[in-house]
């Protein structure tokens, strides 16, 4: 069951830009009371790594003033290198036992000292090979990056009180918004600004998750480095083709063939999860992020897959208050899943 804490406030520190959306719990259903946007400054954001603090701040506190959300609980979610997520095979044990256990389990997983990390863990289920056996969602995020984004928002004038992954995130806001056969075998696809997060759900439960270093930024500096021309206006030229008059064409072409690129990637993971998972196909893909909005991704990943596609709607079972500019917010919409997702958590989440 999906729970909505009062008050609480999802951040979504994106590469290019943040989004904060506020929800509420009624009897009517979820209705979203508040939210904003603010793009940043170029490389503020790399990696999920903050490379500019002062300037990803000052953007944070003119968002907060904006929606006059300060004092409040806030989440937010972090990926990059600094994130490690692994489906793992354990001996059968209790949640009890295993958090106790967990820290020498993941040495042999995680690249890092695991004295550096924060880890959790969800436990998928039985192994269906051997029951003696479970197996088990690892995740592990750097510390340092956690305690930055969180020392962000206290700066700010928030409160954090949960860090989420940008893959779970997202898994939260489809559980909130489709319902789909529990047998199918779903593939979640976050194109953001500078990476590909995969997230694949079976019985609506992770059960493969995947970073790719690719994303919104190639189209961009690609069509650049094409025309000649500068950054901002090769970032207007890719999700508005019509807009580059006689050079349409060439702008198409330039676009497709990264397309072409984002999908042999996605296409990729989906083979390595059939092979490697022995659990079957995926049945459908569902897209959410920046390059969602590019112009025909959907139908181009689904003759390239041969898997249905669908443009993700955050916003599907949310009730907009007419508090809310319609306007802006369908601006954002594809970009809004990992936001609408982290302000689904409560206070004392861990799944």
């Amino acid at each position: 069951m999906l729970y909505i804490s009062k008050n609480l406030v999802g951040i979504d520190f994106g590469s290019s830009s943040i989004k904060a959306f506020k929800l509420k719990d009624t009897s009517k259903g979820v209705i979203l009371e508040k939210f904003a946007f603010r793009p940043l400054i170029a490389d503020a954001i790399v990696d999920g790594a903050v490379m500019d603090a002062i300037s990803v701040q000052e953007t944070l506190k003119d968002l907060v003033s904006e929606m006059k959300i300060k004092n409040l609980n806030a989440s937010t979610a972090v990926s990059g290198h600094s994130v490690i997520v692994k489906n793992i095979t354990v001996n059968t044990m209790s949640k009890e036992e295993l958090r106790e256990s967990i820290y020498v389990e993941a040495e042999q997983y995680i690249p890092f000292d695991v004295e550096e990390v924060y880890i959790d863990f969800h436990i998928v289920g039985p192994d269906e090979k051997d029951e003696s056996l479970m197996n088990v969602l690892l995740v592990a995020a750097k510390k340092d990056q956690v305690d930055e984004y969180s020392n962000i928002l206290t700066n700010c004038s928030l409160k954090p009180v949960l860090v989420d992954i940008d893959s779970f995130a997202i898994e939260n806001c489809y559980e909130l918004n489709y319902e789909d056969d529990p047998d199918k075998i779903v593939a979640l696809v976050n194109l953001g600004a500078s990476k590909i997060n995969i997230s694949i759900l079976r019985n609506r439960v992770p059960v493969f998750v995947r970073d790719i270093n690719l994303g919104g930024k190639n189209y961009t500096e690609a069509i650049q480095k094409e025309l000649q021309i500068d950054y901002e206006e090769a970032e207007r030229l890719k999700t508005n083709i019509d807009a580059g008059g006689e050079r349409a064409d060439e702008i198409k072409a330039i676009i497709d063939g990264v397309s072409e690129e984002v999908c042999q990637e996605v296409i990729r993971s989906m083979d390595f999860f059939r092979n490697t998972s022995g659990l079957g196909e995926v049945n459908k893909i569902y897209l959410s992020g920046g390059c969602a909005k590019i112009q025909g991704i959907d139908e181009f990943l689904n003759n390239r897959s041969q898997i249905e596609v669908e443009i993700m709607n955050p916003f599907k079972n949310v009730k907009i208050s007419k508090n809310v500019d319609i306007t802006a917010l369908s601006q954002i919409t594809p970009l809004s899943a990992v936001g609408i997702g982290l302000a689904m958590r409560k206070v004392g989440d861990n799944q």
